[in-house]
């Protein structure tokens, strides 16, 4: 596990609550573990994700209407038009956020009661709060969604492109070639640049491996996969 993974609290209870107990009762196992998922995922986007219910079936290797079932029938999950989130991520959120503050607060106090002797020690700081900083930026970058306008996803894909970890991880699962993992690219960021959707790079990324597998015949023979603007939301929703 990466050295600047966050991570949230879990009650141990949490099988104990009547919610759960019913989401236990109709899907099992699978329905606990896809709750479980979608937690993980929310913390990680501000507590907001779209309910592309096809594009995280996919992602999680289950079938839409689990996934729906599990977001809209027990409760667990506040759905807000074409998005949901938890009220309780939500309130795990604020609490951080003011123990953050407060933890700054408190820390540029005792810089102030010790500012004449603290100057090797600030130059520690500095850089360590630098270093966390960095992660954080890279890890709001990824999360955060962003308007459509064609210089901010111009952005995103020079990223995709350049993250080689992913890049080789979709070459090899679907066997392409560097031509033809062009080619797809240049499909889906065509699409995208013209489409009224809100997209982060995470998401970007998901999305574009759930219209690759609807499309990889029509790409692998170079031809357009897409039939209009709202092809790409036709397959991912």
């Amino acid at each position: 596990m990466a050295n600047d993974t966050f991570y949230f609290s879990h009650d141990y209870n949490v099988r104990t609550d009547g919610k759960i107990k019913k989401l236990l009762a109709k899907h099992g196992w699978m329905g606990y573990g896809i709750f479980w998922a979608l937690v993980e995922d929310l913390y990680q986007n501000a507590n907001a994700l779209p309910t592309h219910y096809d594009s995280i079936a996919y992602d999680l290797h289950t079938i839409p209407e689990i996934v729906k079932s599990v977001i809209n029938d027990f409760g667990l999950f506040v759905v807000d038009g074409d998005s949901f989130g938890s009220l309780s991520v939500q309130r795990r959120l604020d609490v951080r956020n003011k123990k953050s503050i407060k933890a700054r607060e408190s820390a540029n106090k005792r810089w102030k009661e010790k500012e004449p002797n603290a100057n090797a020690l600030r130059t520690q700081s500095d850089s360590n709060a630098i270093k966390e900083r960095k992660g954080k930026n890279i890890k709001e970058k990824d999360n955060i969604y962003l308007e459509k306008s064609g210089e901010a996803l111009e952005e995103f894909f020079k990223e995709m492109v350049m993250d080689g970890e992913w890049r080789d991880l979709v070459k090899k699962q679907y066997s392409l070639s560097d031509y033809h993992f062009s080619v797809a690219i240049g499909s889906f960021k065509a699409i995208c640049m013209v489409s009224n959707e809100k997209y982060s790079l995470s998401n970007l990324k998901r999305y574009f491996s759930h219209w690759y597998h609807k499309n990889k015949e029509s790409i692998v023979k170079n031809s357009n996969p897409t039939n209009g603007v709202a092809a790409i939301h036709k397959t991912i929703q």
